[in-house]
């Protein structure tokens, strides 16, 4: 419904790539074409020469559902070569607008009034579509190494976030207190 809903290429491609690497919200809209390698089927969403922080940038494979959408926005970029970047002058406040609406359009959260001027909008915001990435990748059975590897995170860090939502990786644990029955 939130694909249906965005109806602008930006956000559209925006959402792909969010919830298919997990990258950060900036990483995206910072990405170029160069570094989207379609022959190994690799998204380096760092980019060379940048200042290394804490919020690392992983280079991140690029999945059967993505490839094809970064394909047509590759073709269907100006002839005959694309832009370099993928996204040019979108901030992210504009994907943060753009998504709200969709959101709202969707049907997945209302407007929150807070008695300002402006409502506060749905709460959701793009880096929610980095934290729905994960919390997917954990509850399907990733590896929470996996996981911290292609969000650019520490396992500590994505274990004391994210491993409440998968609570099988215990079950050994605590099947072995009956003796497995």
């Amino acid at each position: 419904a939130l694909f249906d809903a965005a109806g602008d290429r930006d956000l559209n491609l925006f959402l792909h790539i969010a919830l298919n690497t997990a990258g950060r919200v900036q990483a995206i809209l910072d990405l170029t074409w160069d570094r989207v390698d379609f022959q190994t089927g690799v998204i380096h969403l760092d980019v060379p020469g940048r200042a290394k922080t804490k919020k690392r940038r992983a280079s991140v494979p690029i999945s059967a559902a993505l490839m094809p959408v970064l394909q047509d926005a590759y073709g269907m970029s100006a002839a005959p070569r694309p832009l370099p970047r993928l996204f040019y002058g979108v901030t992210a406040q504009a994907i943060w607008s753009k998504l709200n609406k969709a959101v709202v359009a969707a049907g997945i959260a209302p407007i929150v009034e807070n008695g300002a001027k402006r409502p506060r909008a749905t709460g959701i915001g793009p880096h929610v579509l980095r934290h729905t990435a994960a919390t997917r990748m954990v509850r399907n059975g990733v590896p929470l190494a996996h996981v911290a590897a292609i969000m650019g995170n520490t396992v500590a860090v994505v274990e004391k976030t994210y491993a409440h939502h998968c609570p099988q990786h215990l079950r050994a644990a605590v099947d072995s207190i009956s003796g497995g029955k």
